[in-house]
């Protein structure tokens, strides 16, 4: 048994604190000695289904730094805030853990180098920050190309880097080759869950109210799906689109208008087009097993956490071909990867609604791919490698 340290300078709503939490879940289930870091601004942990957190200890570090301040600062607030949590971490005198594990801030792992001198430094890239370059604004890219070289320098500082899908590690090869010999693919994982129900009530599209999860489309491809089964006398199921809400966000009010705003465009009514903010955990659950598939509209997603959740629950996934659901979407085996098209997915979910073979066959199968690869036992083996293999 080891002494593991897990930190998370970030706690939020979305699949990166989560991502952290699965990884001090998944090493306590293998007998290690699991503390759990993060910086919290009101001391609130989320409570996710999956996860028990009794079997490792767990510290809400409320830090002084916030997150961003008129969504501007990101990069630099999320290096006072790490170096925060290490100088709580260095003042616990009973924290010295063989292994550090950690994520979204490669720019300050020189601090976490010097705070844990003699434990083994194992970072999980989510997404090289430095892709994001492109899309600062032109008198911005100075600044950022700043934060891209501490991004490479706190990248070969760490003993590992670990990638969460093929996707992520095609573009870190492209930015920092020199990294690649210690770089990893580490799934994050679900649990296993019951599966669907017998009859499709519904489509279903879980993503965070934030504009980059492309979400209209999901509105586009469902009006073009609805107006293929009534050209066939069919009567279409409803779309859902639901997710988590952060209210002090600007993005995500921009997200929930620009969706609105398309279905009103469209002509779908609130009752074709369900718009849904944090839904409960059971809510969600059981949207997820009533779905006749699950959307997800975004062409550059990193990972998808979405798509072996709804799988673990035999729900097929339509995703956009080249993103990070190729690595756990088989097309044709468990659901589909088709052209950033409304055409394209109302195609297959045209298919779906009127061959209900081809969904219980997808849908089965997409259980069996999670329960082979994408559980925490499985994210719990990966890590273990990572961190406490020979340097």
């Amino acid at each position: 048994m080891s002494r593991v340290l897990v930190i998370n300078p970030a706690l939020g709503t979305g699949g990166g604190s989560r991502w952290s939490l699965q990884a001090a879940e998944s090493l306590a289930m293998r007998g290690h000695e699991v503390d759990w870091v993060a910086g919290a601004p009101h001391g609130e942990m989320p409570g996710w289904r999956e996860l028990s957190v009794d079997s490792f200890r767990r510290h809400l570090v409320r830090l002084r730094w916030p997150a961003a301040v008129g969504g501007r600062g990101r990069a630099w607030l999320s290096v006072m805030r790490l170096r925060e949590l290490l100088r709580w971490c260095q003042r616990q005198p009973t924290l010295k853990p063989e292994a550090v594990l950690l994520d979204c801030v490669p720019f300050a792992m020189r601090e976490v180098r010097e705070a844990f001198p003699h434990s083994r430094i194992v970072f999980y890239c989510h997404f090289p920050e430095a892709l994001y370059a492109g899309k600062t604004q032109w008198f911005l890219r100075g600044h950022r190309q700043h934060w891209v070289e501490r991004e490479r320098r706190g990248l070969a500082i760490a003993d590992r880097v670990l990638v969460n899908s093929s996707y992520t590690q095609r573009h870190l090869a492209g930015i920092f080759p020199e990294v690649m010999d210690r770089v990893a693919i580490c799934h994050p994982a679900v649990t296993a869950a019951s599966g669907a129900t017998g009859e499709a009530k519904h489509i279903l599209c879980v993503a965070r109210w934030t504009p980059e999860k492309n979400l209209p489309l999901a509105v586009q491809a469902y009006a073009a799906y609805r107006a293929g089964l009534r050209a066939a006398g069919v009567a279409a199921r409803p779309l859902i689109i639901v997710g988590a809400f952060d209210a002090a966000s600007p993005e995500a009010h921009a997200a929930f208008t620009a969706v609105d705003e398309e279905r009103r465009r469209l002509g779908l009514t609130p009752a074709e087009c369900q718009l849904l903010r944090d839904p409960r955990d059971a809510e969600l659950d059981q949207l997820y097993r009533e779905a006749l598939a699950l959307v997800h509209p975004m062409p550059n997603e990193h990972f998808g956490m979405v798509a072996p959740e709804a799988m673990a629950r035999g729900v097929p996934v339509i995703g956009i071909e080249g993103s990070g659901l190729a690595d756990s979407v088989v097309p044709g085996e468990t659901g589909f990867l088709v052209p950033p098209s409304p055409l394209a997915i109302a195609e297959k979910l045209q298919q779906l609604h009127l061959e209900p073979g081809v969904r219980q066959r997808l849908g089965q199968r997409a259980r069996e791919r999670v329960a082979s690869a994408f559980l925490v036992e499985h994210l719990g083996a990966r890590l273990e490698s990572a961190l406490f293999a020979a340097k």
